[in-house]
């Protein structure tokens, strides 16, 4: 199709800077989860599709689990037009003759296969997690979900597309996600990192087209503060606000 390429909505940092950052624990603690996976509602028995466009190394998402002591359970991988690689140097990434631009490209793919699976995972230990990767686009992966994988509940989507400049991927989208509502499928669609400014040109204000569709729920950002103790562990839910610092803002 002549649509623009959906952008992963990861961000990577390097080791130069000290960072605070949650574990699972710090997020049960912080949302007061921890009472509830007691109660064995921890999503067993359910699935949670992940839209993705790189393959990655399941050795990673298992190291994840036991470096913070979650339930260790591996991850189905699904390829409905063949598999991209990891980082997907033989999709997206293919044809990227700047070496720095093709490795930062794959960095970017990977990293937000792994984010979505792993955080999806540590939230709900008990699921199992569906990972459909596409070799093309996104369009690919979600329509494969909904049309061949319905026992996938819920379907997450890390991924941003403005809409100003892409108006047709509202008509290609809006279908798709009807029948994922009809067939009982809740789609999580990640709202953006650049604010008003889903497009990141600087010629006005636009939403990302993948997460506007009234038929999906649309998931922004925000800046918690868990009440870091000495250690580094979150104590609990202290304050929360809309994220928007000099690192990016949450998608309008």
């Amino acid at each position: 199709d002549t649509i623009p390429l959906a952008q992963p909505l990861v961000r990577l940092y390097g080791a130069g800077g000290k960072l605070d950052t949650m574990a699972p624990h710090d997020i049960y603690r912080a949302y007061n989860v921890q009472p509830v996976l007691d109660r064995g509602i921890d999503g067993s028995g359910q699935t949670i599709g992940v839209v993705a466009r790189s393959d990655f190394n399941v050795s990673d998402i298992l190291e994840f689990q036991q470096q913070f002591g979650t339930s260790v359970r591996s991850p189905v991988k699904i390829f409905p037009g063949g598999n991209p690689g990891i980082g997907a140097p033989l999709s997206v990434c293919q044809g990227i003759g700047n070496h720095q631009q093709f490795v930062q490209c794959t960095q970017a793919e990977e990293g937000e296969v792994l984010l979505d699976v792993q955080w999806a995972g540590g939230l709900a230990p008990g699921a199992t997690m569906l990972v459909d990767i596409s070799a093309t686009d996104i369009d690919a992966s979600l329509m494969d979900l909904v049309a061949h994988h319905p026992e996938a509940k819920v379907i997450t989507m890390s991924f941003g597309d403005c809409e100003r400049v892409d108006p047709t991927a509202l008509q290609l989208f809006a279908p798709v996600y009807a029948q994922a509502a009809a067939q009982g499928q809740t789609v999580v669609v990640s709202t953006g990192d650049s604010g008003a400014d889903g497009c990141q040109d600087g010629r006005g204000v636009s939403v990302s087209a993948l997460a506007s569709d009234p038929n999906v729920t649309a998931v922004g950002g925000t800046a918690l503060d868990p009440g870091f103790d000495a250690h580094g562990d979150a104590t609990g839910h202290v304050s929360e606000s809309v994220w928007n610092d000099a690192d990016g803002a949450s998608g309008g």
